[in-house]
């Protein structure tokens, strides 16, 4: 064989196997479009589902949409609504607060001559407190001295009675024993024409004034037969065989006395004796005083 022929021969074989190779890769490559177009035909398929699933979704979501901005609008028309009650409620909060503001400031004015006025009443409540204060001293002096006075009168008086009791007793005495009785202490003297007229007593040395001494004053405790017990002792100054007085106080009546106690028995806040005469009958709580000091206050 020639060379032309060797080479011819692997030029057909060369050719052979290119074409052999084309063959198989042109179909291979047919192969793999088909594929690749059925599979771009189910992707298709695939996203016209999808296409549609989402065209329904976002119809559904449209109307959801469409309802919530549906409730939304009535619901801003409703807070839009509310919220024009709310200005116009402020409108009128603003008004009553601007009258307010001027009730307060007049209000204020007011308190600023209130607290003016109740200065010049505090003061003057100062002064009429002291001048009170004042009164009230002075009333309580003046009852003080009434009090005095009304005891003073009440002595004087119950003084009086006992004297014009012991007048009657010692005239009764007098009216007894008249007609000679020396021991009387009365002397009857014959005028000097001798007319057989008595003279009136005259006693022959004139008493001294005695000092007053303050009186001791107390109350019947006790009553037991002819002694009596009374609330008065040797620390108000009693002492035995000292007499007291015994008279009973009648509201605005003439005190009535009743009998002498003369003491027998004394102690620090008390003391006892026996009842020496009586023109009533003695009871607890009647009052008892001493008959030095009320024969001095005569």
């Amino acid at each position: 064989m020639s060379i032309l022929t060797k080479v011819f021969l692997v030029v057909v074989v060369i050719l052979s196997i290119a074409l052999s190779t084309l063959s198989i890769a042109a179909n291979s490559m047919g192969q793999n479009w088909k594929k690749a177009a059925e599979d771009w035909k189910a992707s298709a398929l695939a996203a016209g589902a999808n296409e549609r699933l989402t065209a329904v979704q976002s119809r559904l979501t449209h109307e959801q949409d469409l309802d919530k901005i549906g409730k939304l609008s009535n619901e801003k028309a409703k807070l839009q609504s509310e919220l024009a009650t709310l200005q116009q409620s402020l409108d009128a909060k603003t008004i009553e607060f601007g009258t307010s503001q001027g009730q307060a400031t007049a209000l204020t004015a007011n308190l600023t001559g209130l607290q003016e006025q109740l200065k010049l009443v505090g003061s003057q409540f100062a002064r009429e407190r002291e001048f009170n204060g004042t009164l009230t001293k002075r009333n309580a002096e003046l009852e003080r001295r009434n009090s005095d006075l009304n005891d003073r009168v009440k002595e004087l008086t119950t003084a009086l009675a006992m004297a014009n009791t012991q007048v009657r007793a010692l005239q009764q005495q007098i009216a007894g024993n008249d007609g000679g009785s020396s021991s009387s202490g009365i002397q009857s003297y014959g005028s000097s024409s001798g007319s057989g007229v008595v003279e009136a007593f005259k006693p022959s040395v004139q008493p001294t004034a005695p000092s007053v001494t303050a009186a001791i004053r107390g109350r019947v405790t006790s009553v037991r037969g002819n002694v009596a017990g009374i609330s008065v002792g040797s620390a108000d100054g009693v002492m035995p065989g000292m007499k007291f007085l015994i008279y009973r106080e009648a509201g605005s009546a003439t005190p009535q006395y009743l009998g002498t106690v003369q003491v027998t028995h004394v102690e620090a806040n008390e003391a006892a004796g026996t009842v020496l005469r009586t023109s009533g009958a003695i009871q607890t709580g009647d009052t008892a005083t001493d008959e030095a000091s009320m024969a001095m206050r005569r």
